[in-house]
């Protein structure tokens, strides 16, 4: 994105005047801290994972429907434009980071998991080597 086009949205935006955009991004502090909590449980990450991919995928079809007048019943202006900033930095983009961090989260789990069965797999070749010395 150029900076033509990042200042065009910020003076867009009325970010004051915009109550659905509060709620969107208290939401997303919500999530973002469920993410960020819950990063040892690898059943909550992975919901959160695929719940965001899923989201971040519906944003072609939220942008299609918000042209389509649909936006209008919740903001005071018309922010879908052809090019879809609007959806893509305030409904893509952060659906993003929070697969991006679960993905992380993830990445990290399944590296002690691994950690974890290769020093069980090395502690049992010891026992088993250690008993063929005893026999």
């Amino acid at each position: 994105m150029s900076d033509s086009t990042l200042d065009w949205f910020i003076n867009a935006v009325a970010w004051r005047e915009e109550v659905y955009l509060h709620y969107w991004f208290c939401t997303f502090a919500v999530l973002l801290g469920i993410n960020i909590f819950t990063r040892k449980h690898i059943t909550i990450q992975t919901i959160l994972f695929l719940a965001s991919i899923f989201f971040a995928w519906t944003s072609q079809r939220l942008h299609a429907w918000g042209s389509l007048q649909g936006g209008r019943h919740y903001f005071k202006r018309d922010y879908f434009d052809g090019d879809g900033v609007f959806v893509a930095v305030l409904w893509a983009a952060p659906w993003m980071l929070l697969a991006l961090i679960s993905l992380i989260n993830l990445i990290v789990a399944a590296g002690d998991l691994l950690i974890k069965v290769k020093r069980a797999q090395l502690k049992q070749q010891k026992q088993q080597k250690d008993q063929k010395k005893n026999d």
